[in-house]
């Protein structure tokens, strides 16, 4: 990476410009019923000019009447590209004492990550990661 811009015209961007390292508290919510108590909910990220890493970690204390899947309010630190690919988390794991996985999906243009069809139970635990693609 150079200090200056390409001056020759033949490059969109060669400028290190963007590096950003944080943490955020992701909010849950099942597509049905409700938690009776969630425990620590965490969020790491890392974004590299346009490119976003994040990690995810959710516990639920007493599942309640919940059921469907997990809607992870502000799961994504940045809202996703409005076009391209449907981004796909790239992966999710229940650490309830059964053990499970699950589906992790973030739409377009959109900072909630849907976890599709997560085995519910009283104790579990929640790891999502991803990579995306930022607006």
């Amino acid at each position: 990476f150079s200090a200056t811009a390409d001056s020759g015209g033949t490059m969109t961007s060669e400028l290190f410009d963007d590096y950003e390292e944080g943490t955020f508290t992701p909010t849950i919510s099942p597509s049905s019923g409700s938690f009776t108590t969630e425990g620590t909910h965490t969020g790491f990220y890392t974004k590299v000019g346009n490119l976003v890493n994040f990690s995810i970690g959710i516990d639920i204390t007493t599942n309640g009447s919940a059921s469907g899947h997990i809607n992870i309010t502000g799961g994504a630190p940045f809202t996703s590209a409005a076009t391209g690919i449907i981004h796909t988390v790239n992966h999710g794991r229940e650490t309830e004492i059964n053990g499970g996985s699950f589906v992790a999906i973030l739409g377009r243009n959109d900072t909630t990550i849907g976890l599709l069809s997560p085995p519910f139970g009283n104790g579990a635990g929640y790891s999502v990661n991803g990579t995306y693609r930022a607006a």
